[in-house]
């Protein structure tokens, strides 16, 4: 585009104020929205791989799972939209989970335990905050 140029199309910006002192919890919620799917989709594909799943196969899941996982967060909320163990209250599979992805990675496994107890959380209260 040369400079000056004007676009002919809307970037679909929105406009809101906000307070000074909240803009870096705004920012954090941007990057939790934006960047953790693609750092969790590489963990997920690590851990098929690590498990010996067929590449093709990874690659259809993946499409399957992240597909539904998005529609159903837009159509029911997050709480509506929570699946698996941890929403299910299922401790025990939630543990075996868990020693299973840190036998591969430790961080992964910080990672899981952390977000399986917001997701019970969730599924409990409708909230990932401590009230």
């Amino acid at each position: 585009m040369q400079h000056g140029a004007k676009c002919s199309r809307p970037i679909g910006a929105r406009c809101f104020d906000i307070e000074p002192g909240s803009k870096t919890l705004y920012h954090s919620a941007v990057v939790v929205a934006s960047n953790f799917l693609p750092v969790l989709a590489a963990m997920a594909v690590e851990m098929w791989q690590a498990a010996g799943i067929p590449e093709p196969l990874i690659h259809d899941m993946m499409h399957t799972l992240a597909r539904n996982s998005v529609d159903n967060v837009l159509a029911l909320g997050p709480k509506d939209a929570l699946t698996g163990p941890a929403a299910r209250g299922d401790r025990a599979v939630v543990e075996t989970q868990a020693l299973s992805i840190g036998e591969c990675d430790a961080l992964s496994r910080d990672a899981y335990d952390a977000l399986s107890a917001l997701a019970t959380r969730l599924a409990r209260t409708g909230r990932v905050r401590d009230a």
